[in-house]
């Protein structure tokens, strides 16, 4: 898609999300054009950053008894766990990686392309 519509294309590592939230959401509010630089990191900014974060989502998740997106049938199964980085690297075996990174080099894109070592 990216090479299709570059402009509607914004590629955020979930590393980076979790380990630097508040640059992430410059990055986010950049790409839909509202000038960063210009923005006070005001109240709203925090609080926004507040309501993003994994214990919120997790908490909001928890109260509606099923995940945000709605993306299983299974209303057990959360967008957020714990957010652990590198936790997948427990639940995926080489086996399993390699049958990925085959995926992604259909797209030619690499399985390293998404992997902070």
């Amino acid at each position: 898609m990216k090479d299709f519509f570059p402009e509607n294309f914004l590629l955020i590592e979930y590393e980076k999300m979790i380990s630097d939230p508040v640059e992430n959401f410059k990055k986010v509010l950049n790409f839909f054009n509202h000038n960063v630089e210009k923005l006070n990191l005001s109240k709203e900014f925090d609080e926004a950053i507040k309501l993003s974060s994994k214990e919120s989502i997790i908490k909001l998740e928890n109260s509606y008894g099923t995940s945000i997106s709605k993306a299983s049938t299974n209303d057990r199964i959360r967008q957020v766990t714990d957010g652990t980085i590198g936790k997948w690297k427990q639940n995926l075996t080489d086996e399993d990686l390699k049958y990925v990174d085959q995926r992604f080099k259909e797209f030619d894109m690499s399985l390293s392309n998404f992997i902070l070592e």
